[in-house]
């Protein structure tokens, strides 16, 4: 199955349970709203987003540091692998 058809069953997939989890809301609320249902739900979709790009970032910090040392230091990967002398980065930190 060509990558185009999975990434869009997948967002159909989110959203049907989107629609299927707001139909449920605003037919049995869990307790009366204290702010707009708008509102709360911009600010849900945006930390869920937030916390997508967040998950993903590390996640792909974590691959990089779980390499083999050959291939980070042949990628130039690792920050003592850079052609520059140990001064300078005490330089830096102080």
């Amino acid at each position: 199955m060509p990558d185009t058809h999975l990434s869009a069953i997948k967002f159909l997939l989110f959203l049907g349970g989107l629609v299927i989890f707001l139909i449920f809301e605003l037919i049995t609320p869990y307790r009366p709203s204290t702010i707009s249902k708008l509102r709360r739900w911009i600010i849900n979709l945006f930390m869920a987003g937030f916390n997508s790009i967040v998950i993903n970032i590390l996640f792909a910090a974590s691959q990089i540091t779980t390499q083999p040392p050959a291939f980070i230091s042949e990628n130039l990967l690792f920050l003592l692998s850079l052609s520059c002398p140990l001064s300078f980065f005490s330089d830096l930190i102080l």
